[in-house]
C-alpha cells in the first residue's frame, strides 16, 4: 500500500493536470503560463499542428 507521501504527491500531480487542462480549454493563458517555471520552454514544433484536410 503506498505511503502517505505518495498519496499526497499522486493529489498533488493530480491538480496540476486539472489545471492545466482547464486553463487551456478556456483558453486561460495567464493561468497556464502561471503552471510553469520562469525559465520553461515550450515548443509546439509545426510537425503537431492539426492541419485542415484536402
Amino acid at each position: 500500500m503506498p505511503d502517505t507521501a505518495t498519496l499526497e504527491a499522486h493529489l498533488a500531480i493530480s491538480k496540476v493536470k486539472a489545471r492545466y487542462c482547464r486553463m487551456l480549454d478556456t483558453k486561460d493563458w495567464a493561468g497556464f503560463g502561471a503552471l510553469f517555471t520562469e525559465d520553461f520552454v515550450l515548443d509546439y514544433h509545426e510537425r503537431y499542428v492539426l492541419k485542415p484536410g484536402p
